[in-house]
């Protein structure tokens, strides 16, 4: 099926570079890093994933067709949503590890996953040392527009490597974050498809994947799309009054709990009774 739809994306994508005429691209005669040569279409096989019960996971593929004359490409899926973070930082004191600071954090993606045709060094420069002017090209990026304030707690030198590097952690075990440099593959008549996995995780909202192409380390063309991650059946039942009926939300939090340990409660004394 996924094959079938490639081929069809594919002649689509042929049809569409035809008709506009577009020729093979080749770098801006300006020395700074721009999108200023071509915009090329993307598709992808679905614009909306529903996160129900059931669901364990899934993925996005993007497809596209990049003319000839590209050294590389570039495939960002990052989150339009940065969810506000409070985290804490735990140190030995004396035989206990305890939470001594705490901080605020902003302007982080709920997700990013990178892919690249090549190591990013090999394809990439950043302009004077920083990320693109438009995107946001490896974790490095992301820390330089990350936004923390200490909430209390006293200052150490190491305290932002320290939580930078706990954020990225934890959101790579979350199966959120990931930079994959060789894994998206270009195929010598200029299509490709790169599957992005969407996990249970995944915050809801809006998404955008980005995919750049490059020519001696700058970036002379791009291609954008979207799709939305939305709550569906009793998810989004249970989200919604959480969100506008907190008190009957509570309320049916603790009978689904309470039902659930006397059924566990039952099933145990059931099994000792059999001994």
């Amino acid at each position: 099926m996924k094959k079938t739809l490639f081929i069809i994306t594919a002649l689509l994508l042929i049809i569409t570079y035809s008709a506009a005429g577009i020729q093979p691209i080749s770098p801006s005669e300006s020395g700074n890093e721009s999108v200023g040569t071509i915009s090329f279409p993307l598709m992808v096989d679905s614009d909306t994933i529903n996160v129900s019960l059931v669901y364990k996971g899934g993925e996005v593929t993007v497809f596209g067709y990049i003319p000839k004359g590209v050294d590389g490409l570039i495939a960002i899926m990052r989150s339009s949503e940065t969810p506000h973070m409070n985290l804490s930082r735990k140190e030995r004191v004396l035989f206990f590890w305890l939470a001594t600071k705490k901080f605020s954090v902003e302007h982080m993606p709920g997700m990013y996953q990178l892919v690249s045709t090549a190591p990013l060094g090999e394809i990439h420069c950043p302009p004077d040392g920083s990320s693109s002017l438009d995107y946001q090209i490896g974790y490095q990026a992301l820390r330089n527009d990350w936004q923390v304030n200490y909430t209390s707690g006293k200052e150490s030198p190491d305290d932002m490597d320290v939580l930078f590097n706990g954020i990225i952690q934890m959101k790579e075990e979350q199966g959120l974050y990931r930079i994959s440099e060789g894994e998206l593959k270009l195929r010598e008549d200029g299509l490709f498809s790169q599957q992005f996995p969407i996990t249970d995780a995944a915050p809801v909202g809006g998404y955008t994947i980005d995919v750049l192409a490059l020519k001696d380390k700058k970036i002379i063309g791009a291609g954008t799309t979207s799709v939305f991650v939305r709550k569906a059946g009793l998810v989004q039942t249970l989200s919604y009054m959480a969100a506008t009926q907190g008190a009957v939300y509570g309320i049916i939090a603790v009978i689904i709990a309470f039902s659930a340990g006397i059924v566990v409660s039952f099933i145990f004394k059931r099994r000792g009774g059999g001994h």
